[in-house]
């Protein structure tokens, strides 16, 4: 059984701002808000931020909000593929490797 956040009214500010095309795609507004509710802090997924994600630029609102959608199972609830949301609050940016020597 997959578990939700409570956080509907958030999600649903989300739904609201995503491109009316890529929500019909991604099975309807309904569908869309239950991704990331499933998303935030459930199912085994970090918890994200999703005040933060709401007030992002374009570019990493549509990384998130669309990826979340694009990689949940909607099986179980678990985000795939490695997708790690931005805005989740564990999310650690990788450390840099270090260069090898050149002559």
């Amino acid at each position: 059984m997959i578990d939700f956040s409570n956080k509907t009214y958030i999600a649903a500010k989300i739904a609201d701002r995503a491109d009316a095309d890529f929500v019909h795609r991604a099975g309807g507004r309904m569908s869309f808000m239950m991704d990331i509710l499933a998303a935030d802090g459930v199912n085994g997924n970090a918890p994200v931020d999703l005040e933060a994600l709401l007030s992002a630029d374009d570019f990493n609102f549509a990384h998130d909000a669309y990826g979340i959608s694009g990689h949940m199972d909607r099986e179980t609830g678990k985000l795939m593929n490695h997708f790690r949301p931005r805005y989740a609050r564990d999310y650690k940016k990788p450390k840099k490797l270090p260069q090898p020597n050149r002559p």
